[in-house]
């Protein structure tokens, strides 16, 4: 077993083509407590997984539900339009959905599987909400596993666990090709650490900018925010220096985290902001706390990389979207009958 220490000197991210060696340190802010305005739903939220703002409207997706996989709310009224999607092998059914593929894209909501993706359309009728699977793609058979993904709109960037040392590839949909366009920062580590090992300590979400043309990654257990072009150009890399204090163990494929800060446990963006939710605790100090008690930070970030503010909201929220005017929505798993936002400033 290997202590592996992040050391104070950040060195060189590599990337397929070139080195991403730049990169800016930033100071964690003081955060602003902010009030959560609360908005009563009309329904029950029994669970979810995540939620998204998509086509101008909330998406909460709910995998416990067989027979109600995603519910739509209009913005800014949060009024229910509807209920669907079905757990199944049907034309327009899901046998699984993996959640950390699944979020609006370039092209659609995309909804992504154990083997393939799917792009949906979400069809208002006058009575009734339904879904249909506008497009189908396997993943590359190059992938033994899939942990995000981002639609662009010719490509997709995959992340992938795999033997190789590729984080992002760019995957085009026309012909199939993959191309490796950046690689695991192994440098920051200090000794080897194998791709299945990297695939858990560089655990990512993607987000796509919604007029397409950036994608972030932000990181569940580094606090950092990695931004890319469209056509899958390195862009910058940015940290808060609490990175300093990251530890893991280590032994072959296995990571042990128990004593491992955990950073950005959810994250969301418009065409302005890339936002995170912060917890910055280890999981081994978060043992026996009640739920209650916990608050997690939101960071701000822009498109530019640069950390714009902090926010301590007044309860606990799980997960978070962003809409285009800035307004930030929420769910806490400790309420199942009110969503909450806020208006950035």
């Amino acid at each position: 077993m290997r202590r592996l220490l992040f050391a104070t000197l950040l060195l060189a991210f590599a990337g397929c083509g070139g080195h991403n060696s730049d990169y800016v340190e930033y100071e964690t802010m003081e955060p602003q407590p902010i009030e959560l305005e609360s908005v009563k739903l009309e329904n029950q939220l029994l669970y979810c997984d995540d939620i998204y703002v998509h086509d101008n409207k909330l998406v909460i997706l709910n995998t416990k539900n067989k027979n109600a996989l995603f519910s739509l709310y209009s913005l800014p009224e949060m009024k229910l339009i509807g209920e669907c999607g079905m757990v199944g092998r049907g034309p327009n059914e899901f046998e699984f959905i993996n959640t950390r593929c699944t979020r609006s894209g370039a092209t659609g909501f995309v909804v992504g599987g154990a083997a393939q993706y799917d792009v949906v359309d979400f069809e208002i009728g006058v009575d009734k909400l339904s879904l249909k699977k506008s497009f189908t793609m396997k993943y590359p058979s190059t992938y033994s596993s899939v942990n995000a993904l981002v639609d662009l709109p010719n490509k997709f960037v995959v992340y992938a666990a795999n033997e190789e040392n590729t984080e992002f590839y760019l995957h085009n949909k026309a012909d199939g090709r993959a191309v490796p366009i950046s690689s695991y920062p192994t440098e920051m580590l200090g000794v080897n650490a194998s791709s299945m090992a990297c695939s858990s300590i560089f655990l990512n979400r993607l987000l796509l900018a919604p007029n397409n043309n950036r994608f972030a990654a932000v990181y569940g257990q580094l606090p950092m925010v990695r931004i890319f072009s469209s056509s899958g150009e390195y862009q910058s890399t940015s940290l808060l220096k609490a990175w300093q204090e990251q530890r893991f163990d280590v032994n072959g494929d296995t990571v042990t985290t128990s004593d491992s800060f955990q950073y950005y446990l959810a994250a969301c963006a418009n065409d302005n902001y890339i936002c995170g939710l912060y917890l910055g605790k280890r999981l081994a100090d978060m043992q026996g706390v009640d739920m209650a008690d916990v608050r997690m930070e939101i960071h701000v970030w822009n498109w530019a990389g640069e950390l714009v503010a902090t926010y301590l909201p007044d309860r606990l929220v799980n997960y978070i979207a962003l809409a285009q005017d800035n307004t930030l929505y929420a769910v806490s798993l400790l309420d199942d009958r009110n969503v909450y936002k806020y208006k950035l400033k």
